[in-house]
């Protein structure tokens, strides 16, 4: 059973000394609570598949070995679609920051901004995503020159704004006076113009490319 009063993290690091130095600033905040810590994809699978809870967010390394931190990802996904995972990484290149998006993390930060860990997990936790300044910016330049904006309807626009404000499908429909399934239809034809494959990338593309302009949540 999920114990509701912490958001549960799991940390999959490869290096000692990151991963300590996560706890380290993790351990001033006790709203957070960490209860896997992994250093390999192997390792994480199996303390996963043993534990009585569930993370709420999973803090994952792009550089592990054996599985990489793409791979892990995926996996993780299709095991467990609603667990959420913020991505850190040394590179914070466009094409890294797209495949990691595309894979379907939450957010994305650059080992260099450890420092706004706290922010990111705030953000993930209570609005379902987080981008650094750092990484908005590789990705908006990136989706830029690859994908031009198709014009979208008054109705998507609205949809949309919500979505990126972490409303659930069912409270969008309630205050839009349409059907849930008005709003997966409407999500769906997004997915197919943007050539987008889940809502996270969905919010991404939104926001980096300024179709919908929300400011990061505040940390507290």
């Amino acid at each position: 059973m999920q114990n509701t009063n912490k958001v549960l993290i799991a940390i999959v690091v490869h290096d000692n000394l990151a991963s300590l130095g996560l706890k380290s600033i993790l351990a001033g905040h006790t709203e957070f609570n960490i209860i896997i810590e992994a250093r390999s994809g192997q390792d994480f699978f199996q303390q996963l598949s043993r534990s009585l809870q569930l993370p709420h967010i999973v803090v994952l390394d792009n550089a592990m070995y054996l599985m990489n931190g793409e791979e892990i990802l995926i996996k993780l996904k299709k095991l467990f679609p609603r667990i959420k995972v913020l991505s850190l990484s040394v590179y914070c290149d466009k094409d890294n920051i797209s495949k990691m998006i595309r894979a379907g993390t939450n957010g994305y930060l650059a080992r260099s901004h450890g420092f706004l860990i706290i922010e990111a997990l705030y953000s993930i936790h209570n609005s379902g995503y987080y981008y650094s300044a750092i990484a908005g910016k590789a990705l908006f330049d990136k989706l830029q020159k690859q994908k031009p904006q198709p014009p979208i309807t008054k109705r998507k626009k609205q949809i949309l704004e919500m979505l990126c404000r972490g409303f659930s499908n069912e409270d969008i429909a309630t205050s839009l006076a349409i059907t849930t399934e008005a709003v997966i239809g409407h999500k769906k034809e997004m997915f197919l113009k943007f050539d987008l494959h889940s809502k996270e990338q969905l919010i991404y593309y939104a926001i980096t490319t300024e179709i919908i302009t929300i400011p990061p949540p505040s940390s507290k």
